[in-house]
């Protein structure tokens, strides 16, 4: 059995809330260890130690990172080591910051205020897809964000939440009555804090990408800088996609449970073989997670300053509820009245069997109705039948009537006998028999219905539905 032991007598790298070590024996592969450390606002003096921190991230980041890999999506994970180290591709890590919302708030209100409303937060059909430029301090490389500051302690309160940023200043200095009271380079320094993590206003063009204030609306502060894109037009289109399928396996997870994912942040690298991979963790202090009635149950508890006691006991409550998030077993039976019926060709998902089935409803319900038995015991998470028919449909009631779920009738001879369509659509009462005259469409209805227990099956349905939106 293989081991895997950290190298070294310092990690390789570390953040705020996790080290990063070389493996002994292992050059592409690293141990990320979490850490009890609980940021916020990047300001060191927020920082607070949460006891089970450490435990809860990495349980949550194992389980999210295997749930990913099951839907096919590439990722740093390999396995989980122990309760507070995870065993990862090593990664160069592209220095960008990637959110995507399906509910409008925190950084976007601040930017965008007129959309603010009052009350809950609006469900968006669509995804917004929103990247920031990682980073350290105001600095990146050559990159410096100081450079492009006013020169003038006046002309940088624009840039400051000054009510906020007074009184956090007066817990050091309580005779502090003024920000312009402070000298320029702590003035900076503030601002700093803020506009750490730009948002980069166009990321689209690759060629010149404008960085600008991340909390503040473009009316009020003007860019900070413009830069070169750091990465091809191709590897952001793919870190698009990545990052919307991602949340949409993550989010029809939290959806199976009634919790709703708001948003969500992730970072992407490159590993040791040039593969583009969701790197980094994906946990608590990662999105904002709400219970069906709106309760915050992430990091920005701790944020907004509620006791930490109360913060551990939401991140044990998510570190518990992940474990039960998963892929079901499910599967779309085709069901044909004979082996000479055209078997339709529909792509198989992980969770989600073809079972191919060839009985007649006419000829032989004794044995439909024994078959409909053993697969109902077979897949007890559920399962959608498409029949297979053409002339006198006889096989979608008959199956109808005898199981809860759902019977989707493809009539395949529409098309050169349009009458056939009849013995589809008129049902007698208690025969729940739904009618298609494609096929596809009724693989589609099929992964719908699947969708509300299988997070891939939403993904891909959602996905596809969210592209037709411009």
């Amino acid at each position: 059995m293989s081991t895997f032991e950290k190298t070294g007598e310092k990690p390789i790298n570390q953040g705020k809330t996790k080290e990063i070590w070389a493996v002994e024996g292992h050059e592409d592969l690293v141990i990320m260890s979490a850490k009890n450390d609980t940021t916020a606002d990047n300001d060191p003096d927020k920082t607070r130690i949460m006891q089970e921190k450490g435990k809860c991230s990495t349980l949550t980041t194992s389980r999210m990172f295997e749930l990913l890999e099951k839907a096919g999506i590439p990722t740093c994970y390999k396995k989980q080591l122990s309760d507070t180290e995870i065993l990862a591709k090593k990664c160069h890590m592209i220095p960008l910051e990637v959110i995507i919302r399906r509910y409008r708030l925190g950084s976007y209100f601040e930017r965008n205020p007129q959309d603010k409303i009052d009350g809950n937060p609006i469900f968006s059909h669509k995804l917004l897809f929103e990247v920031f430029l990682k980073t350290s301090k105001g600095k990146l490389d050559s990159l410096d964000l100081r450079d492009s500051l006013p020169k003038e302690k006046e002309k940088l309160l624009p840039y400051l939440n000054t009510q906020k940023t007074l009184a956090e200043m007066q817990k050091k200095k309580p005779d502090l009555q003024n920000l312009l009271d402070l000298d320029y380079d702590t003035l900076v320094g503030e601002v700093i804090k803020i506009i750490d993590d730009p948002w980069i206003e166009n990321p689209e063009n690759i060629s010149n990408w404008v960085l600008r204030h991340p909390k503040k609306p473009t009316w009020e502060v003007s860019p900070l800088t413009s830069i070169p894109g750091i990465i091809k037009e191709e590897t952001l289109s793919k870190i698009e996609e990545l990052t919307k399928k991602t949340f949409l396996v993550l989010e029809g997870a939290w959806n199976t449970l009634g919790y709703r994912l708001v948003d969500f942040k992730i970072e992407f690298g490159w590993d040791m073989d040039g593969n583009l991979v969701i790197g980094d963790v994906i946990d608590n202090d990662s999105w904002r997670l709400r219970t069906d009635d709106w309760k915050e149950l992430s990091k920005q508890t701790f944020r907004e300053g509620h006791p930490l006691a109360i913060v551990q006991e939401n991140y044990l409550r998510v570190a518990n509820l992940v474990e039960q998030l998963r892929i079901p077993k499910q599967a779309i039976i085709i069901w044909r009245g004979s082996d000479k019926d055209e078997l339709p060709k529909f792509e198989s998902l992980p969770g989600v069997a073809i079972e191919d089935i060839a009985i007649s409803g006419h000829k032989e319900p004794g044995k439909v109705a024994e078959k409909l038995s053993e697969l109902q015991a077979k897949y007890p998470e559920g399962a959608v039948i498409i029949a297979v028919v053409g002339m006198s449909n006889g096989l979608g009631p008959i199956l109808s009537a005898r199981t809860s779920w759902s019977v989707l009738s493809y009539c395949n001879s529409a098309k050169t006998n349009p009458e056939d369509v009849w013995s589809n659509l008129r049902m007698p009462s208690d025969v729940p028999n739904a009618t298609f005259l494609k096929d596809a469409n009724a693989y589609l209805a099929a992964l719908n219905i699947l969708a509300m227990k299988n997070p891939i099956a939403y993904m891909t349905r959602k996905y596809a539905i969210e592209k037709y939106d411009k």
